[in-house]
């Protein structure tokens, strides 16, 4: 008879991030009696989770002068349920089978202003941040197609073949503001959204937001949704580390979300009538990397009953 776990959930989390998920160790192996030294049997506990964490930077050789503000981000349609079956085929023992898309993140206070350097760990457990890493149901998940997006591709796998796959469209959310900095008089411009700075000015590139007649005006408290679709395959024992580039010489702001983002995420400017999810928000997508790390086992030893 089979061993297994069923209806495990990870909590979602919108204000957080993983500030009040848990690990889940597992250990499960097959020994006789008369077979087992001295009666006790060893047992290496895995990490039965993935791990994830997302960090933003500014990228560089782009415009002098840009600056970008991020106020949250968060991992859309994320399977939260799942089943685990222990099986001593598959690797270290655990099979998944997921559902219930759900969605995760972290909101802060204030916007808070992207450099070139690691980035910023919006989700993250980095020593001294105060930020914890999502714990996620392992799972094989597709990027969100918008409309006339036929790609349904995870590394290189057509997963119509493929059992227990998340096909809800995964994409991290970015709640943020980009601007340019000018250290000159203003000399006229046809963007109105132009703030002032000392010694110079600032134009607000991001949100759009307009006056009752339409005009352009700039907003110092105004911040929109962009995103980034992902796809790929998490697995048990291993951290997914995120880190996403904006304003770069080969990277934008990102694109306009799905128009159906949940109630309880906090408000951001409304997209523009002329533009439709998928457009650019800016000049181009948000150019992204994955690193990926392993987590230590721990063996223990236990006396047969």
């Amino acid at each position: 008879m089979g061993q297994y776990l069923n209806n495990f959930t990870v909590e979602s989390d919108l204000q957080d991030g993983g500030a009040n998920h848990k690990d889940l160790v597992v250990a499960y192996t097959d020994a006789h009696r008369t077979g087992t030294s001295g009666m006790r049997v060893p047992l290496t506990f895995h990490h039965a989770l993935s791990q994830i964490a997302v960090r933003i930077k500014k990228g560089n050789g782009f415009e002098t002068g840009r600056k970008v503000r991020v106020k949250g981000a968060w991992i859309m349609n994320v399977h939260s349920t799942g089943n685990l079956e222990f099986d001593l085929k598959a690797p270290n023992n655990m099979r998944w089978s997921t559902s219930t898309p759900a969605n995760y993140g972290r909101l802060q206070a204030n916007g808070t202003a992207l450099g070139e350097g690691d980035g910023l760990s919006i989700i993250s457990n980095d020593e001294g941040g105060g930020n914890s890493t999502l714990m996620v149901l392992p799972q094989r998940f597709i990027k969100y197609q918008f409309p006339n997006s036929s790609s349904t591709v995870v590394d290189d796998v057509d997963l119509k073949d493929v059992p227990n796959y998340n096909n809800a469209g995964t994409y991290i959310l970015i709640l943020c503001r980009v601007e340019t900095e000018h250290f000159f008089p203003l000399d006229g411009t046809e963007n109105t959204a132009v703030g002032e700075i000392d010694g110079g000015h600032v134009h607000q590139l991001f949100p759009v937001v307009k006056d009752a007649s339409g005009q352009l005006v700039y907003d110092q408290n105004a911040y929109g949704y962009s995103c980034v679709p992902i796809e790929g395959n998490w697995e048990p024992g291993k951290k997914y580390i995120y880190t996403l580039e904006f304003c770069g010489k080969n990277s934008g702001a990102g694109v306009y979300p799905p128009d159906d983002l949940p109630d309880d995420l906090p408000k951001g400017e409304d997209r523009p009538g002329d533009k439709k999810p998928g457009d650019p928000v800016l000049d181009s997508p948000i150019t992204f990397k994955v690193e990926v790390s392993d987590w230590s086992e721990q063996t223990e030893t236990t006396p047969m009953p």
